[in-house]
């Protein structure tokens, strides 16, 4: 239902099986590309591969130009030991530009898994050239500005039509364990036979078998959440069904996740 400022909160997502997550880290690690670089280059490709070339495609850009919004934790670019030897353990979120530019020939290829990985390697030297240079620090605050500003234009409306705000969070379980032991109370203290609980039988365990969360960005925003999980990559997007229609998304989604896969087939 639509709360009293018209936002009507939507989630869909995708989860992609241990043996299909393995093929597309092996295309990734071929091409020498992330998997974020892969589903970004995926979901650019999946915004106007569905619609037909225009007839005046010669007298048209031979280029489309797609600017993407990705999310960085500023800690890893900063010592986390502070002057007192404490180690930070708080998240600093900002966000970074990546523009590409993809000749219309590619975007419209039959050759689907050459074409998104090709795609994915001009994401990944984009990133790189930004996240890498001396310059970093003074590019993020002269960006900074013009990110805030763009970000009011789309909520009013105005703005130019930009890529989902991206977070590649990569392996959670490196953070959450998909498995937890069980200790009988007998274990702990109460006469317990170490591996073993009451009556001989084995320590228990919880399986996490799925994982999903609710985080976002901004209720007006479109977001993407990529992440793997128990050898599972996971893709999430969240929008306002009050501005965008849930059919659109459905079909984009759909193209997206074909077309991260078809990266995937190519190993």
């Amino acid at each position: 239902p639509a709360r009293e400022d018209g936002i009507v909160a939507r989630c869909i997502r995708h989860v992609w099986t241990q043996q299909e997550t393995s093929q597309i880290l092996k295309a990734c690690k071929v091409q020498g590309v992330t998997i974020t670089a892969l589903v970004n280059s995926a979901s650019a490709r999946a915004s106007v591969c569905g619609t037909p070339e225009p007839q005046n495609a010669a007298a048209a850009d031979a280029y489309y130009y797609f600017e993407f919004s990705q999310s960085i934790d500023l800690t890893s670019k900063a010592p986390r030991t502070s002057t007192t030897g404490e180690v930070e353990t708080a998240t600093r979120i900002a966000f970074y530009p990546i523009i590409i530019r993809v000749p219309r020939a590619t975007a419209h290829s039959a050759d689907t898994s050459r074409a998104v990985l090709g795609t994915a390697r001009e994401f990944n030297a984009r990133n790189a050239e930004f996240v890498q240079s001396p310059y970093f620090w003074h590019f993020l605050d002269m960006y900074l500005p013009f990110f805030d500003q763009r970000h009011m234009s789309n909520l009013s409306g105005a703005g130019k039509p930009l890529m989902p705000y991206m977070s590649s969070l990569g392996e959670l379980k490196t953070l959450l364990p998909s498995r937890y032991p069980v200790m009988h109370p007998e274990q702990n203290g109460h006469g317990g036979s170490g591996a073993e609980g009451a009556g001989g039988s084995e320590t228990a365990e919880i399986i996490v078998t799925d994982h999903i969360t609710a985080s976002r960005i901004d209720a007006q925003t479109v977001s993407s959440l990529l992440y793997t999980f128990d050898g599972k990559l996971h893709l999430q997007f969240k929008w306002n069904a009050g501005r965008l229609s849930g059919a659109r998304v459905d079909e984009w989604f759909k193209r997206t996740v074909d077309i991260t896969s078809s990266g995937g087939a190519a190993a």
